[in-house]
């Protein structure tokens, strides 16, 4: 949601036409990578690949794909979540939170989500909009530094 945001006009404004419910799962990013490299960790990777500019190369699905920005981002150093219209009545939002966390809690949804590899969030409204203004900034910035446009 984020990169569309940021690399695209959009009709409206995310942070001002919606009100953040609750942040429902995150996924974790995973790096795979063959073991003839001389690396354990990122950060060997990461110092490897500055070490050597231009040989190593990576894979990923596409332009502002959460992938390629984190591989951008990892050059320097994912969430889904539920939203309503921005004038929903605050008890609305607070009620909607609550019943989600309280089934994303349930043993079923989590081992569900789990299977899938992302895991529960169940973040207060104003946990995700704080959460949101971050990821926000830290992307941009990621979009950025390292040039990429809409294709």
């Amino acid at each position: 949601m984020w990169t569309l945001l940021l690399l695209q006009d959009v009709p409206y404004d995310a942070v001002k036409d919606f009100v953040p419910v609750v942040c429902v799962t995150s996924s974790p990013n995973i790096v795979v990578a063959h073991p003839s490299p001389p690396v354990k960790s990122i950060s060997e990777l990461i110092a490897l690949a500055k070490s050597r500019p231009g040989e190593l190369n990576c894979s990923m699905g596409g332009t502002g794909t959460t992938p390629h920005l984190a591989a951008e981002l990892s050059k320097s150093i994912a969430s889904y979540g539920l939203f309503a219209p921005a004038r929903t009545p605050v008890a609305l939002v607070q009620r909607l939170n609550e019943e989600t966390v309280k089934l994303l809690n349930t043993p079923d949804v989590k081992q569900k989500l789990f299977n899938i590899s992302v895991e529960v969030v169940g973040a207060s409204p104003d946990a995700f909009a704080a959460m949101i203004k971050i990821e926000i900034n830290k992307w941009r910035k990621v979009i950025r530094d390292a040039g990429i446009r809409d294709q």
